[in-house]
């Protein structure tokens, strides 16, 4: 069957641009970011530590293209096309491992929050950052950021772990499609 060369253009394409994802900051300085909550009689306080917004904007720049359903490099379009192409069971295996890794985090990864009938679970919270703030300018989703008032906190973290963890999940899916391409298991 084979690939056709649009199709091999595009998967060398996610390689390479996936394996480069290993220098955004917020994955080259690993997960510097973490929360805490104290809850005492009369007090509630939340405190975190966060990557620099400039790292945060870079790493998220750069991850764009595979979280966008319409581009060509989205990550869940290239899980499914590899799935069908690969003709070695290895890497095809090694392939479901990091799509289960990515699925997992898009529905548990991180914690849930739900604020008034909103419920922010991971995929939801990404989309929503990525629409108010990085790429987008959604009223809609920065007023829904807002409503978080003072959880904002908890959303900003889960939004930092899920961006990290996709990160990595494109880094080594881009480096099980560099060893199909080549080792001609998608020949």
């Amino acid at each position: 069957m084979g690939l056709t060369s649009s199709e091999r253009r595009d998967l060398e394409d996610f390689a390479h641009d996936g394996w480069e994802l290993r220098r955004a900051p917020m994955l080259r300085k690993g997960s510097v970011f973490s929360f805490s909550m104290r809850i005492e009689p009369q007090q509630f306080a939340i405190q975190s530590t966060e990557p620099d917004e400039p790292d945060v904007a870079l790493t998220v720049f750069q991850l764009r293209p595979f979280l966008m359903e319409n581009d060509r490099h989205h990550i869940g379009r290239v899980f499914n096309f590899c799935m069908q192409q690969l003709t070695d069971t290895a890497l095809r295996d090694e392939l479901r491992q990091w799509q289960g890794a990515w699925k997992q985090s898009l529905r548990e990864g991180g914690f849930r929050l739900q604020v008034d009938e909103q419920h922010w679970n991971p995929a939801f919270t990404l989309r929503t950052y990525l629409h108010a703030h990085y790429g987008h300018s959604d009223r809609d989703k920065r007023d829904a950021i807002e409503a978080l008032g003072m959880l904002r906190p908890l959303g900003r973290q889960q939004f930092l772990a899920i961006v990290f963890q996709t990160g990595v999940v494109v880094v080594g899916t881009a480096k099980v499609i560099r060893r199909g391409l080549d080792t001609g298991a998608f020949d």
